[in-house]
């Protein structure tokens, strides 16, 4: 679903390797998910492919799915998008570090990229280019709930009588410990 071609990020947030970045934006809100598509429309190496409610409504309509699906972390649901989004990069936007629950919820199904409401068009962008790259990014608010929540993790599974971890929950914290 991925092209292999390596994308670069130039200081403003554009990618530098001319390549086209498909991106779905997502939100079950349709102000937010048109006012984002609108958004970044206009950037030259931005081709956005679908403008929908959920990640299972973009799926099987294109050839070439999206590169990253632009996911609003406030309205869509990890559980029923947890299998659609375990085979598509993610960048979640719109949590605040408030939102731990859901932060830790996204991080399981997959997320690695995480943009604040509060981001400019060029952090928005390096954001969609690391996810397009496989690559993560948060603010370091984010990552310090994910990474206290791993160390708790971590040494519960240490002591005795304690359930140990799945391979999956061990996969996730390899990616965040």
């Amino acid at each position: 679903m991925h092209s292999d071609a390596q994308i670069r990020t130039t200081e403003d947030g554009t990618n530098s390797s001319n390549r086209i970045l498909r991106v779905a934006v997502i939100s079950e809100v349709v102000v937010t998910r048109e006012a984002l598509a609108l958004f970044l429309a206009g950037e030259g190496n931005i081709s956005i492919t679908s403008v929908a409610s959920s990640l299972r409504e973009i799926q099987g309509k294109h050839e070439e799915g999206p590169d990253v699906a632009l996911i609003d972390g406030l309205t869509v649901s990890t559980e029923d998008e947890q299998a659609p989004a375990r085979r598509m990069r993610l960048a979640i936007f719109g949590l605040m570090p408030r939102d731990r629950t859901s932060i830790l919820k996204w991080v399981a199904a997959g997320a690695a990229v995480f943009v604040p409401s509060r981001a400019t068009k060029p952090e928005l962008l390096i954001a969609l280019n690391a996810a397009a790259r496989d690559d993560v990014a948060c603010p370091t608010e984010f990552a310090d709930i994910v990474i206290r929540d791993a160390r708790k993790l971590r040494e519960w599974n240490s002591e005795p009588g304690h359930a140990k971890l799945s391979p999956r929950e061990r996969e996730v914290l390899g990616l965040i410990g």
